[in-house]
């Protein structure tokens, strides 16, 4: 059991991971001037969709990618942390990062940040569930929101960005 919810998860996070990094084209990588997020197929988990960027975050992209770099690293640390007595704190401190990088995002890219931590949400939920059957289903529902055209384009448009916009660190960004 231990072994299948470690498999899941990671499985779930690889799934993120390997989504952002497709080269699949972006159908508008510019800006987004929209205050409000698109619903992701299956709703919303959890996330703030209005855009509460700190002052000046849409002028630095770089401090931006910076903080999703370090957020890489509290997502490592959720998946060495499944099955173990840090899980619970190490799932809180991945949620709190999403949402600080959500809440935090510049406008061009905050809408399709929603939509991409969305589907770590459902990881999380996977994760979370007591039964394999709930953590399969859980997971399978992932995949499945994963490959909706809304969150593909999503997860298109937040790669572009980032590669436009984080040098170096995309290859963090993007692999991590």
């Amino acid at each position: 059991m231990k072994n299948l919810t470690r498999t899941a998860v990671l499985a779930g996070l690889l799934l993120i991971a390997v989504a952002c990094s497709s080269s699949k084209p972006s159908a508008s990588a510019s800006s987004s001037t929209t205050t409000s997020a698109a619903t992701p197929a299956g709703g919303q988990a959890g996330y703030d969709s209005t855009t509460t960027a700190a002052a000046g975050s849409d002028g630095d992209p770089a401090a931006y990618c910076a903080k999703l770099a370090a957020a890489t690293d509290t997502r490592a640390a959720l998946a060495a942390a499944i099955g173990t007595p840090n899980q619970a704190a190490a799932v809180a401190d991945t949620q709190a990062t999403n949402q600080d990088l959500v809440t935090s995002a510049p406008a061009a890219i905050h809408d399709d940040l929603v939509a991409v931590f969305h589907l770590s949400e459902m990881g999380v939920t996977a994760l979370l569930s007591n039964s394999t059957a709930d953590k399969m289903a859980a997971l399978q529902a992932e995949q499945a929101a994963a490959k909706d055209p809304a969150n593909v384009a999503a997860q298109a448009d937040y790669k572009a960005w980032v590669q436009a916009n984080c040098g170096d660190l995309s290859a963090k960004i993007l692999g991590g």
